[in-house]
């Protein structure tokens, strides 16, 4: 049975995992990578540079999404029921 506040990492306790700078970072790359698709999406007919950076922005998205901490997904299960 796992501790409460530690993920399948098993790093932390209750509260920590996420410093107030990691969110803000997140948040950031989060508009970075909506900014950078957009613009990729803008070009017609499509260049190698658009296409590189669709491609960067969906691996950045990817990559965000697996590293993810656990604690994020069980915060927005509690808010919802």
């Amino acid at each position: 049975m796992q501790e409460k506040g530690k993920g399948k990492g098993g790093k932390g306790k209750e509260g920590e995992g996420e410093g107030k700078g990691d969110g803000l970072v997140r948040h950031a790359f989060g508009l970075a990578a909506f900014a950078g698709i957009e613009a990729a999406f803008n070009v017609f007919p499509s260049t190698p540079r658009s296409s590189l950076l669709l491609l960067g922005c969906h691996l950045g998205v990817l990559a965000a999404v697996a590293t993810a901490p656990f604690d994020a997904v069980e915060k927005t299960k509690e808010k919802k029921g």
